[in-house]
């Protein structure tokens, strides 16, 4: 679906809100921010032979829409580990200054293991290119649950000790506290020994080496994928550009989605573009 036909359907439809067409103008602004900052990644990518491909919602809508997904603006993109430090190398070089990279090696207080790129002006919590890292995982079941379940707690053990009540609110107290109380526990976490172990486990399965595969956060549990699925890549061209994507698509999709090629009914799209927009305007620009 392209954002004329969402756009079509909204008016068309009953449920279409009075200022649908100034937020949703505004929000294509974001939407277009974050395209901006894929297209500078894919440049750095391309031109240092990094491997990279879209993933999830981003990947979803370069096969479904054609393009970005008319009522999200989030960018997500796979990175195989072994590639991290070089990809890092190669931002710090020649990333636009219009730009900005937040993730563990290049910030202390970074509180996901994920790299995000972010324009500058916005906060990266909001706005941003999700760098999930894939790493391999051993075949016998019983010992993949447990890698994954130990990338998932030093995740959230990161993510307590470092998250920012201030710029994680987002207006709810009942949050506030509770993030709070979960920030106590991890006081006195010793995070140069949590990277230690995280390095460890990130690079125990040699992923050129593994049927399996996930990402290096706190969805380690829920992104597991075979490997054979994302090994070979292939560019694609959208009406956004040209990008790199797993040449099994179909395949991938299927296994994260479903039925990937059905849409979520209206209300649910309209409901995302309002949520992201508030989200963006109140919490995610920067001053």
């Amino acid at each position: 679906m392209t954002v004329e036909e969402f756009i079509e359907e909204v008016h068309n439809s009953s449920i279409a809100p009075k200022d649908f067409d100034y937020v949703y103008k505004e929000f294509c602004k974001y939407r277009k921010s974050a395209l901006e900052t894929l297209k500078e990644f894919h440049n750095i990518c391309i031109s240092n032979n990094i491997h990279y491909q879209l993933a999830f919602g981003s990947l979803l809508g370069a096969i479904r829409d054609g393009a970005q997904i008319p009522w999200d603006y989030d960018v997500d993109v796979l990175v195989p580990i072994s590639e991290r430090d070089r990809l890092i190398e190669c931002l710090k070089k020649q990333l636009n200054n219009d730009y900005y990279v937040v993730c563990p090696q290049t910030n202390s207080k970074c509180r996901h293991e994920i790299m995000r790129i972010t324009p500058k002006g916005f906060r990266s919590e909001e706005l941003h290119v999700d760098v999930f890292f894939l790493i391999g995982l051993p075949d016998d079941n019983i010992e993949r649950k447990n890698v994954t379940s130990r990338i998932v707690e030093i995740s959230n053990k990161r993510f307590f000790k470092c998250v920012s009540l201030r710029g994680e609110w987002h207006g709810n107290i009942r949050k506030s506290i509770g993030l709070f109380f979960r920030k106590l526990n991890y006081i006195a976490l010793d995070m140069q020994e949590l990277n230690k172990v995280f390095e460890a486990i990130a690079f125990e399965f040699p992923l050129n080496a593994c049927t399996y595969c996930t990402t290096a956060d706190n969805w380690a549990d829920v992104d597991v994928l075979q490997y054979d699925l994302l090994r070979e890549t292939e560019n694609h061209i959208t009406s956004d550009g040209e990008f790199v994507i797993p040449t099994r698509y179909d395949e991938v999709l299927s296994a994260i989605y479903g039925d990937f090629r059905r849409l979520p009914d209206l209300s649910s799209r309209i409901k995302d573009v309002y949520y992201h927009y508030r989200l963006i305007k109140q919490y995610g620009i920067s001053h």
